[in-house]
């Protein structure tokens, strides 16, 4: 079991990530470029128009496992 200091410190990074997730996602929605995934051993690229959350989601689904 983590102890308090690591329980805050995965919550701080947890937080750095979706925000440093988020602003990629931004990007390439302005640039008009994908968003480049690594998905069960492969890489994907996606439209972050089409599938905006799907980052996000997919990052903290898989912290989760």
């Amino acid at each position: 079991m983590k102890n308090k200091r690591e329980q805050t410190l995965t919550k701080l990074a947890d937080a750095a990530f979706e925000q440093a997730a988020q602003k990629v996602i931004e990007l390439a929605e302005e640039s008009g470029t994908p968003v480049i995934l690594w998905e069960h051993e492969t890489v994907t690229a996606v439209d972050p128009r089409k599938r905006r959350a799907a980052p996000t989601e997919r990052i903290g689904h898989a912290r989760k496992k």
